[in-house]
């Protein structure tokens, strides 16, 4: 019967973590709100069944990380509110949905470390069911590829019941045949599922190259079809991630492991671009001529014009920022994450705020002697910190499901592990 409940518990969570990753538009409501709720269900449930609301000790080190910007940030608010009234609806809206994406962050992170405790489920266990989520959604790829009725299908979701007027358009307008991409079964096929993926992607090659497992390392490379079809920003991620996992495992077996793969990655490329569209063809050379013509110094063309160009407009008080998106002060649109957060925070509070993410990866790394825990911190900080570059996605909800949620619960079975020895 307990194994039973564990395998019921098990399937549970896979579908719970695809939806909390990719939050696909089954529902004209967005589907953060449902997760959000079966969290705060399943916390208050294992409160109420252990008489008390248990955060682990050494997950307080986390949040106290971020108390400082949490406090900067909710004072200057109100101050802003107090002197300038007239523009308090956009600093009550930007302090509301900058709180609710931490808070959201903390309580799933509760809830899937509470379930991994209560069931049993060890990390060996969190990682299959990561690669399960991945499986699921290359499956709903290649059907996108191979099958344009389910391509369709998959997006009039997203068109029809899109949180984001601006994701649905993308979406429509990659239908319409602006580009050939859009792959998949998420409320955001673009930048974001990029970045999504390029960490479970890495994390999946890491345990694989920890525990030596082949069928593991050609499977990470298999997904990348997932970003390469969809946000060539994850591509880029990807790469870096491998890197960093190979610098990592620098044997001479780790070695030609990752020199093999690259062999066959770039094989299976050269084959996979002859049978993708000529738009996605298109779409993906322009990115690569772009980035060498950056490396080259000989301009900043197409996406980099805009990160290393027309992004860097900048809030009229550096120091303390505007309290606010730029599109709201009439500054027009800006992607670049950095450039944002100076609007939002300021510099005082965006180095508050990233400070806290450094601590979160500090505990982590101060907390295990294991090589696969400390090569998952570093990986997972570096690509959140490169992707700033282009994106902001300090409200990424899938993003931070992963970036807060995996060093959580490294930590939490850590520490019981630990007690268990001791008790011992």
């Amino acid at each position: 019967m307990n194994m039973i409940r564990k395998r019921f518990t098990i399937l549970f969570f896979i579908i719970f973590m695809f939806c909390a990753i990719f939050t696909p538009d089954f529902f004209s409501f967005s589907m953060r709100y449902l997760i959000v709720i079966i969290s705060i269900i399943g916390v208050a449930w294992g409160s109420v069944s252990t008489g008390k609301l248990r955060i682990d000790k050494c997950n307080y080190s986390i949040i106290k990380g971020f108390l400082p910007f949490m406090l900067y940030f909710v004072f200057s608010q109100f101050l802003r509110c107090v002197f300038d009234s007239s523009n308090s609806s956009i600093y009550i809206s930007t302090l509301g949905h900058t709180l609710l994406a931490f808070f959201g962050a903390l309580l799933i992170c509760m809830f899937i470390v509470q379930t991994c405790k209560k069931k049993d489920i060890s990390f060996d266990n969190f990682i299959y069911i990561i690669l399960v989520v991945m499986i699921i959604q290359l499956a709903c790829v290649v059907l996108a590829l191979t099958v344009p009725s389910v391509r369709q299908y998959f997006n009039m979701l997203i068109i029809n019941n899109s949180y984001s007027d601006r994701l649905a358009e993308f979406a429509r307008a990659s239908l319409s045949g602006w580009a050939d991409r859009s792959y998949g079964l998420s409320n955001n096929l673009f930048d974001s599922f990029g970045y999504i993926t390029s960490m479970l992607i890495v994390l999946i090659f890491a345990y694989g190259m920890e525990k030596s497992n082949n069928k593991l390392i050609i499977l990470s490379v298999i997904f990348v079809l997932m970003p390469l079809v969809n946000a060539r920003t994850g591509i880029v991620l990807v790469l870096i991630g491998f890197f960093i996992v190979g610098v990592f495992y620098n044997d001479i077996r780790a070695v030609l492991k990752i020199s093999g793969i690259v062999i066959l990655s770039v094989v299976a490329l050269v084959l996979l671009l002859n049978q993708l569209p000529d738009l996605m063809v298109k779409w993906l050379t322009s990115g690569l001529e772009e980035t060498l013509s950056l490396f080259n110094r000989s301009g900043k063309t197409g996406v980099y014009s805009e990160i290393f160009g027309s992004d860097l407009s900048f809030p009229p008080s550096v120091l303390l920022g505007a309290g606010g998106a730029p599109s709201a002060f009439s500054h027009g649109g800006v992607d670049n994450g950095y450039i944002n957060c100076l609007w939002y925070f300021g510099l005082i509070g965006t180095i508050l705020l990233f400070a806290g993410y450094i601590n979160m990866f500090h505990v982590l790394r101060k907390n295990t002697q294991s090589k696969l825990y400390k090569v998952i911190s570093v990986v997972l900080i570096t690509i959140f910190f490169v992707y700033q570059l282009k994106i902001y996605s300090i409200d990424n909800f899938g993003g931070n499901v992963i970036i807060f949620g995996v060093p959580t619960l490294i930590i939490a079975l850590q520490q019981s592990r630990d007690n268990v020895e001791e008790l011992k």
